[in-house]
């Protein structure tokens, strides 16, 4: 028995042995098991990170084309999300931006079983661009045309840095050159002693890059959308007998009898009279020059006649003054008005002679105005509106200051006149002739929205100017002199055309026309895109857009400076004579098709071109 207890004891102490080493390894396994289940989480967490710092990047970098922001963003959405920023790797894949995210998960339970103390748990996300795009520095979209692009004579097309695509043959000849990155097309030929510096590719099947963008589809829809042209509500006017002549000195005003209405509301002191306060109705009414009138509070005065003033002033900060007919005007003087509430002229008033001055104040000529040779005229702010056309004719000069400003007809500047209005909103209509503005002396707006119901024209050496804002027009464009286009967008229901020898020059503006683009003369056009989509209107990277199929052409002598895309997807362009297209940032033509012939050339050098967006989100692709 002895021998059986031992063998007994002896198998016990065996089972015990495996017994421990078996609690062992479902020990390990248990560690094991929850490890991977903590690493599991981890990479889950990391993964809902790396996205949302992918889309983040991906959304910045498609706002500003800045690969530094893009990756501050990532690591901001990183640390934002309990990990740190140095957990995060960005990168710049062609398919987009990617984020990764690498952290340790720390080794408890499964220590037993390896002598690791973490290991690392990685997960990424990439995220594509969406819409934002740089379309080739040169991008010919007819896949039908015998040639999509043709370079001829002693032209060129430099586009050092970006492509130059076809989806129609490309065609060199004479002693002219191609230079650029790449070089696509379905068939590219060179002839005579031309040249194409680059990579040249065969095949092409590029779509527009624009066909989707939503704010450029927008501007197209608002063409032709010009605000109704309201004039203010005409005073009533109440028939009467009653006249108002002041005296022209202290001694016929004391003589005047006491039920005179001069004497009855009105008081003299030195070369003013001060009336009281009130609404007058006055049939003629009479002011001796170098006499002032100035009603005092709140006053209306309602002239059914005539106003005979000339070199007088009326005034009155708060005074209304309505006259049922134009006022008369002389070489030597005409009425002076102060700062007032209002003035309503009921008829066409022709200005002659200089210094007449209208002060602050809203301001109506009902049958509009003339400013006839070396006359002048200044109107002070408020807001201003002319029921007939405004004529500055000879050496004439218009001044208007700030405010909004409503003319139901043209505006016509001729000789060496100038017109100039300050800063506002303009609603101009047209003459009988359909014509808003018709310039051949000089024109100015300050910043405001521009609306015009016809076309707009200038000639000569003079200048048009236009300031920031939505410009809309409904009818062609032609400036045949210098100028400058304020910032903001152009909506043009009708063709551009420059055609002059002086510059024309803007920067942060879009143009969008029904029609052609057409440029020529000795000078050219200096025009920059916006580089983001602005509140005036200005798309971001667009800087001419037309969906016309009828042909554009740059022509004449002229050097043109330009920034952002020219697309013109159904339009035929030349480029002719000695006309060229240079760059002042980064350009892209975006056509139907090119033609560049005679000793012109395109030229966009050392650069990409600018990026435009698209409608398309940027989305997980990765």
């Amino acid at each position: 028995m002895g021998l059986v207890k031992r063998l007994f004891a002896a198998e016990r102490g065996s089972i015990l042995v495996m017994a421990a080493f078996a609690l062992t390894t479902v020990m390990g396994m248990s560690g094991l098991a929850v490890e991977v289940g903590t690493g599991y989480s981890a990479k889950i967490r990391n993964q809902r990170v790396a996205d949302m710092a992918a889309l983040g990047a991906a959304a910045a970098y498609q706002l500003n084309s800045s690969s530094a922001q893009a990756t501050q963003t990532a690591k901001d959405i990183v640390s934002a999300s309990g990990l740190s920023a140095s957990n995060a790797t960005v990168s710049f894949p062609a398919s987009g931006i990617k984020v990764q995210i690498t952290t340790p998960v720390q080794v408890r339970l499964a220590s037993m079983v390896t002598h690791s103390a973490s290991y690392n748990v990685t997960s990424s996300g990439t995220a594509s661009l969406g819409g934002s795009v740089s379309p080739a520095c040169v991008l010919a979209l007819s896949g039908s045309a015998s040639q999509g692009i043709a370079v001829t004579g002693n032209s060129q097309i430099t586009a050092t840095g970006c492509a130059v695509t076809s989806n129609s043959p490309i065609e060199v000849q004479g002693s002219s050159d191609i230079t650029a990155s790449t070089i696509t097309g379905p068939s590219i030929s060179t002839q005579g002693s031309s040249t194409i510096h680059g990579t040249q590719t065969t095949g092409s099947t590029a779509t527009d890059p624009l066909a989707t963008n939503a704010s450029l589809a927008a501007a197209f829809a608002q063409l032709g959308a010009t605000p109704t042209l309201t004039m203010p509500t005409a005073p009533t006017f109440t028939s009467t007998t009653t006249n108002w002549s002041f005296p022209s000195s202290s001694s016929a005003f004391t003589a005047l009898v006491a039920t005179d209405p001069v004497k009855a509301n009105c008081t003299l002191s030195g070369s003013t009279y001060t009336c009281n306060q009130g609404t007058y109705n006055i049939n003629n009414l009479t002011v001796p020059s170098g006499i002032t009138v100035s009603f005092s509070g709140t006053s209306t005065v309602y002239v059914y006649g005539t106003l005979s003033a000339n070199g007088a002033t009326l005034a009155g900060a708060q005074t209304t003054y309505n006259l049922r007919n134009a006022f008369s005007t002389g070489w030597g003087s005409s009425p002076t008005f102060g700062n007032i509430a209002g003035l309503y002229v009921g008829g066409a008033v022709t200005y002659q002679g200089s210094g007449n001055t209208i002060g602050s104040g809203n301001v109506t000529f009902a049958g509009g105005v003339t400013i006839s040779g070396a006359s002048s005229l200044t109107i002070g702010a408020g807001a201003h509106a002319f029921g007939g056309d405004i004529t500055v004719t000879g050496s004439g000069t218009l001044t208007v200051g700030a405010g909004s400003l409503i003319v139901n007809g043209g505006i016509s500047v001729g000789g060496s006149a100038t017109a100039t209005f300050g800063d506002g909103t303009y609603n101009i209509g047209h003459d009988g002739s359909g014509n808003a503005l018709s310039i051949n002396g000089s024109i100015s707006f300050g910043d405001g929205d521009f609306s015009a119901d016809g076309n707009i024209s200038t000639q000569g050496g003079t200048d048009i100017d236009f300031g920031a804002g939505t410009h809309r027009i409904d009818g062609n464009l032609s400036i045949g002199s210098g100028g400058t286009l304020g910032a903001g967008l152009y909506l043009i229901d009708g063709n551009f055309d420059k055609n002059a020898h002086n510059t024309v020059s803007g920067s942060n503006l879009t143009i969008v026309t029904t029609g052609t683009f057409t440029t020529g003369g000795s000078s050219g056009l200096v025009l920059t895109a916006a580089s983001a989509d602005t509140s005036s209107g200005a798309i971001g990277g667009i800087l001419f857009a037309s969906k016309t199929s009828s042909a554009s052409s740059i022509g004449g002598s002229a050097s043109n400076t330009f920034g952002g895309v020219i697309y013109l997807p159904n339009s035929d362009l030349s480029v002719s004579g000695a006309g060229s297209v240079a760059s002042s940032t980064c350009f892209s033509l975006v056509v139907k098709t090119l033609a560049v012939t005679g000793s012109g050339g395109v030229t966009d050098t050392s650069c990409t071109p600018p990026k435009i967006n698209s409608a398309t989100p940027v989305v997980l692709i990765q």
